[in-house]
């Protein structure tokens, strides 16, 4: 599939390579390909879950209700925090495309080595590897900052 997308991309006119729109929209085609078996296979995870906490729960209601009990009303709220951390993450994550962006165009092209001498010879690794650097904490601060916010939940 990747390579159906990368060939149709190849395709477009030459004006759409410097649209963020349209680069955006392959990158998302290109995240969902990539990501999809994983998805379905956590969505699996997800309901053999469900089924085996339902499974659980009524067992436990047939030998003792109020243990049945207990665990639905102990599980519940972090069930809650998770679901709205996801969110908050997954938001996080469409917010700051560019952010990742900049910081993986900067790994991948130090990374060419017709690339490294003229990086060396100018003096530019050191400075190359800082701004990577400040991109990377600035996502990954974020994220910290509002897992921390949740963790008092849980």
């Amino acid at each position: 599939m990747s390579d159906v997308m990368y060939e149709r991309f190849c395709a477009i006119e030459f004006w759409r390579y410097d649209d963020k729109d349209t680069i955006d929209m392959y990158e998302r085609a290109k995240e969902f390909a990539q990501f999809f078996p994983y998805i379905f296979a956590r969505l699996a995870d997800v309901v053999t879950h469900t089924f085996t906490f339902v499974f659980t729960v009524w067992a436990l209601i047939a030998i003792n209700a109020w243990l049945g009990l207990a665990v639905v009303l102990a599980a519940v709220p972090s069930v809650i925090v998770q679901f709205r951390l996801s969110r908050v993450n997954a938001n996080h994550w469409r917010e700051n495309v560019e952010t990742r962006r900049r910081a993986s165009w900067i790994e991948w092209e130090m990374l060419k080595p017709h690339k490294m001498i003229d990086l060396r010879l100018y003096g530019l690794v050191r400075h190359l590897l800082d701004m990577r650097m400040a991109l990377l904490e600035k996502d990954q601060k974020t994220r910290i900052d509002f897992e921390r916010k949740f963790l008092a939940k849980r």
